[in-house]
């Protein structure tokens, strides 16, 4: 069963990530450029309203949502080596964490969920993934 509002559905992904994946993810933030430089428990987990995230159809109502799983690539000795970490790490994490959602919550995503890798994408030696959920929500009925 699907949930029924978008505040429902962001207080479901936020109790997952902190609750069933507290172990992987130390920061959790619902903001669109969440401040990097000054959280420096990492792994981290920032999601926000996409561009054009919410639809009417007629079943269902739409919202979408944009991920991004960050940790920190630089200051280690091995930077390329801890680029190919950092991103493998995240993509799996993310990778649980969509399919946890799907199996275990009330969330009912629409695949596929394309997943975008990157490396120092704020320019302040973090590295990881992105991606884009589009979660479908009971259309509420009204009677008159």
């Amino acid at each position: 069963m699907a949930t029924s509002s978008i505040k429902e559905t962001i207080e479901t992904i936020e109790d997952v990530l902190t609750n069933q994946f507290s172990d992987l993810i130390k920061s959790v933030s619902f903001e669109k450029f969440a401040n990097t430089t000054k959280d420096k428990d990492y792994p981290k987990c920032s999601f926000y309203f996409a561009e054009g995230g919410t639809q009417i159809q007629s079943n269902t109502n739409v919202c979408t949502l944009s991920f991004e799983f960050l940790d920190a690539v630089s200051g280690r000795e091995n930077k390329v080596l801890r680029t190919k970490e950092v991103v493998s790490d995240m993509f799996q994490t993310a990778s649980m964490f969509v399919n946890y959602l799907s199996d275990q919550s009330r969330l009912d995503l629409t695949y596929p969920v394309s997943i975008e890798t990157f490396d120092n994408k704020y320019k302040d030696g973090l590295g990881g993934v992105s991606f884009t959920l589009t979660i479908n929500i009971i259309r509420p009925c009204l009677s008159m």
